[in-house]
C-alpha cells in the first residue's frame, strides 16, 4: 500500500487525470506520452516474466506485465482507428511516424524471444523496401521520401548488425550465419524487384536507392562469408551437429513454403505460371555433409538453400503486392560454364576461375584429350598439293592481353 501511495505521489498529474470522468485533447496527449515512455522503461520486464505464470489464474505473466498493459492502454488512448490507419501509411505521410514509433515498437514489446525479435527487425527492413516499391509504382518516390526510407533503414540495419555481432562474439556462429543469410536474401529480393520497376520508371531517385541497396547487400554478403569461414575452421566440432540438423530442417521448411507461395500467388499474377526451381541440390548436399560429420559444411549449404528459398518468397510476396508478374530467380551456378553464363567475375589462369557474388569459386576444367586409335595411327598422313588452298590454323586469343 505504501508503495502504491509513493507511486501515485510521484505521478500526481497522471493520477489526477485518471480520476477525471472525461479527457481533453491535451490530457490524452499527456497520457499517451507517459504511457509510451513507460513502454521504453519496462523493456527488460518482459524477459524476467516471460516464463512465469500467475499463481491463481495460470495466465502467462507477460500478459499481466506493465509493458503489455501499457501497450494495450496506449493503443486505446491513441485510438485503434488511428493505429490501423497508420499501418497503411507510406514515407512522407502524416501517420508514418506513428507506424514506426508506435505500431512497430509496440509489436516488438510483445515478442518474448531474442530470435523472434531479430526476425522482426529483418521484417521491418522488408517493410521499408515494400514501402519504397509502392511509392515507385505510384511515381511518388521523391528524393525527400527516399531519404525518409533510408534513414529508417540505416537505424534498423544498425540494430540487426549489432545483434549479429553479439551472436558472433558469444560464439553462436550458426545463428549469426543464419540471420545474416536471411538479411542478405531479403535485400537481394528487393534489388530484383526495384530493378524490374526501374524498367518502367527509370528515375534518378530509384537509381540512387538501388545503388545504396547494392552497397547494403555487399556488406551483408561479406559478413556472411566471414562468419562461414569461421564455421568451416571448426567444421567437425560436435557442438555444430545440432545447429546443422536445425539448419537442414529450416531449409526444407522454407523451401516448401516458397514452393507453395509461388504456386498460390503466381497463377493470379501471371497466367504462364513460372517453373519453380527449388534449391534441392543445396539441401541434398547439406544432408550429405551432415551424414559425413562435416557439420560446418552442412551449415553453409543449408544457409545457401535458406537464402534461395527466402529470396524466392520475399520476391514473390512483393511482386504480388505490387501487381508484377512473378518471376522465379535463376538457380545458382553449379560449375564454371554456368558461372560464366551468369555474367560473374572471371579471373585469368591457368586455370581460369569464375567467382559468384556469394564468394563461390569455380575453376575451368579442360576436357580430356582424345587418345588416338589404332585406325588413326595406321592411316598415312595426307599432304595437300601445292595447288590446294590450305586453311589457316585457328588461333586461340588469350583471356588477357
Amino acid at each position: 500500500m505504501n508503495n502504491q501511495s509513493q507511486h501515485n505521489d510521484s505521478n500526481p498529474k497522471l493520477a489526477d487525470t485518471l480520476r477525471q470522468p472525461a479527457l481533453t485533447t491535451a490530457e490524452r496527449t499527456t497520457m499517451r506520452t507517459a504511457l509510451l515512455n513507460k513502454i521504453r522503461e519496462e523493456t527488460h520486464a518482459i524477459e524476467r516474466k516471460k516464463q512465469e505464470y500467475h499463481p491463481r489464474w495460470g495466465i502467462p505473466a507477460i500478459l499481466l506485465s506493465r509493458p503489455a498493459i501499457a501497450v494495450v492502454a496506449a493503443f486505446v488512448l491513441v485510438g485503434g482507428g488511428t493505429s490501423l490507419a497508420a499501418e497503411r501509411a507510406l514515407p512522407g505521410d502524416l501517420l508514418y511516424p506513428v507506424k514506426l514509433s508506435f505500431n512497430e515498437r509496440a509489436r516488438e514489446k510483445l515478442i518474448s524471444t531474442d530470435a523472434e525479435r531479430l526476425a522482426w527487425q529483418i521484417e521491418r527492413i522488408n517493410r521499408r523496401f515494400l514501402e519504397a516499391e509502392q511509392l515507385t509504382v505510384r511515381s511518388q518516390l521523391t528524393d525527400e521520401r527516399r531519404v525518409v526510407v533510408e534513414q529508417a533503414l540505416t537505424s534498423q540495419l544498425a540494430t540487426v548488425e549489432s545483434r549479429i555481432r553479439n551472436l558472433t562474439e558469444r560464439g553462436n556462429l550458426p545463428s549469426a550465419a543464419a540471420t545474416v543469410s536471411s538479411l542478405e536474401a531479403t535485400l537481394k529480393a528487393h534489388s530484383t524487384v526495384l530493378k524490374r520497376l526501374q524498367q518502367n520508371d527509370a528515375t534518378s531517385t530509384t537509381e540512387t536507392l538501388i545503388s545504396n541497396l547494392s552497397t547494403m547487400t555487399s556488406g551483408a554478403t561479406a559478413t556472411r562469408v566471414a562468419i562461414e569461414e569461421k564455421i568451416r575452421t571448426i567444421g567437425t566440432a560436435p557442438s555444430l551437429k545440432v545447429p546443422a540438423e536445425a539448419g537442414v530442417k529450416r531449409a526444407e521448411t522454407l523451401t516448401s513454403r516458397a514452393e507453395k507461395l509461388v504456386g498460390v500467388m503466381a497463377p493470379t499474377m501471371n497466367p504462364a505460371r513460372p517453373k519453380i526451381i527449388p534449391p534441392t541440390s543445396a539441401i541434398l548436399e547439406s544432408k550429405d555433409k551432415l551424414a559425413r560429420g562435416e557439420y560446418g559444411e552442412a551449415i553453409v549449404k543449408a544457409n545457401e538453400a535458406i537464402r534461395e528459398a527466402t529470396e524466392q518468397s520475399v520476391a514473390t510476396e512483393a511482386s504480388t503486392r505490387l501487381g508484377l508478374p512473378t518471376v522465379t530467380p535463376a538457380p545458382a551456378p553449379e560449375d564454371f560454364a554456368a558461372c560464366v553464363a551468369a555474367g560473374h567475375t572471371i579471373t585469368a589462369g591457368p586455370p581460369r576461375t569464375c567467382r559468384t557474388p556469394e564468394g563461390k569459386i569455380f575453376a575451368e576444367t579442360k576436357p580430356a584429350q582424345e587418345t588416338p586409335t589404332n585406325d588413326t595411327l595406321s592411316k598415312p598422313a595426307t599432304i595437300p598439293n601445292s595447288s590446294e588452298q590450305t586453311a589457316e590454323p585457328s588461333q586461340t586469343v588469350p583471356f588477357s592481353q
